[in-house]
């Protein structure tokens, strides 16, 4: 894939590299739902925290009706607005969200609205965040260029089906490369 500045990053999957390794992003992988003029923005998929979705719902005082949810892991979706919610999810329902990959049936929301209406619905993969990932313009693609990100094609099964703790290097074996043989201050030639 070629990374230059014209080419949209909405619906790829965004890679730390190892370098990144002291940042809050250290083996992150981010799902980039949005990238325009003024930025790109996307959620971090692979950092669970020690929360579940039935407890930020009891937090919001919405009725918990349905005990699956408290196996649903809340993930750590960046460092802007942590007390911002996100449900990146599959299916028909839409709700108040907006189709960010219509190709794959990729869903995401920020709407209290739709967490109330959440546990009734039947939605096919689901992931919750508390914060997101943000990049003012051309910010992200310092970054790319600087080497602290890879970029890989989303591949559905990364965002809800491989366990988090594989999900680094599953994105990164979408590019063929493994990360523990890569040098640790791999640069450019």
């Amino acid at each position: 894939m070629s990374n230059t500045p014209t080419e949209s990053l909405k619906n790829k999957l965004l890679i730390a590299m190892p370098a990144l390794d002291d940042s809050p992003f250290a083996k992150a992988v981010a799902y980039i739902f949005e990238d325009n003029e003024n930025g790109s923005m996307g959620v971090v998929i692979n950092k669970p925290m020690d929360m579940n979705f039935a407890s930020v719902l009891e937090h919001l005082k919405i009725p918990v009706d349905n005990p699956e949810l408290k196996k649903l892991p809340v993930l750590r979706g960046g460092p802007v607005a942590r007390e911002h919610g996100f449900i990146v999810h599959r299916g028909d329902n839409i709700g108040q969200g907006q189709v960010t990959d219509p190709i794959n049936h990729i869903i995401i929301s920020a709407s209290k609205q739709d967490l109330i209406t959440f546990p009734q619905n039947n939605f096919d993969k689901i992931i919750i965040t508390l914060g997101y990932a943000g990049w003012g313009k051309g910010q992200l693609w310092e970054e790319i260029m600087n080497n602290d990100w890879l970029v890989a094609p989303l591949d559905p099964k990364i965002l809800f089906d491989v366990p988090f703790e594989q999900r680094w290097a599953a994105s990164a074996a979408l590019l063929g490369l493994d990360f523990t043989r890569l040098a640790p201050d791999a640069g450019h030639a």
